[in-house]
């Protein structure tokens, strides 16, 4: 990397399939209006069902149909599915078949730009590349499209002090992020909030 002596951090990592299906399940979780949307439909079948049975139990001749019986299993079923085991098929999938994910990925960060090297090629991206940037326990999450995210490990800096200045970095440079300690620029609006 012909910049990385200027760069403000210099990161080298390799991924393993647990990163990539945390990140998968981070980018899943991260759009909040599906997320919500399902549980939603979850608690009104089970609360539905809860209140049919409670009724019967009271003596009231509420009918349980039977119809109903296989939302209540289906729908939590599908939930754990869409959130948590897709994610992993597609991260032992995407694992299996991208060379990059095998070798060490190596990114530089400055004010500037950013450069990144992989084993199939180097980039040198604009800040404008990335939509939203979004911190996981584990890993920063770089948007390039609305479901489609670049992962950094945290692992992949020396200390919490590193990972502190980067989050500053991120702040300055991209407009939506959703970063731990300190503040949060909400989408839309560039406002400023605590985010824990």
């Amino acid at each position: 990397m012909g910049s990385s002596a200027s760069a403000d951090f210099n990161i080298s990592f390799q991924l393993d399939v647990k990163d990539v299906f945390k990140a998968n399940v981070g980018i899943n979780t991260g759009n909040r209006k599906i997320f919500y949307l399902l549980w939603a439909i979850v608690f009104i079948v089970l609360a539905s069902a809860g209140f049919s049975l409670m009724m019967q139990a009271l003596g009231y001749p509420v009918q349980l149909a039977p119809g109903s019986m296989w939302i209540v299993l289906f729908l939590p079923a599908f939930l754990v599915w869409r959130c948590y085991a897709a994610p992993y098929f597609a991260a032992k999938s995407l694992y299996k078949n991208n060379i990059n994910l095998h070798n060490p990925i190596r990114y530089a960060f400055s004010d500037a730009l950013i450069t990144q090297e992989m084993a199939t090629g180097n980039a040198v991206l604009q800040w404008a590349t990335f939509i939203r940037v979004r911190e996981t326990r584990e890993l920063f999450l770089f948007y390039v499209q609305k479901h489609l995210a670049q992962p950094i490990p945290k692992r992949a800096f020396a200390n919490e002090l590193e990972i502190e200045r980067f989050r500053e970095l991120v702040r300055r440079h991209v407009q939506n992020v959703s970063l731990r300690g300190g503040r949060t620029a909400v989408a839309g609006g560039g406002n400023l909030e605590d985010a824990n």
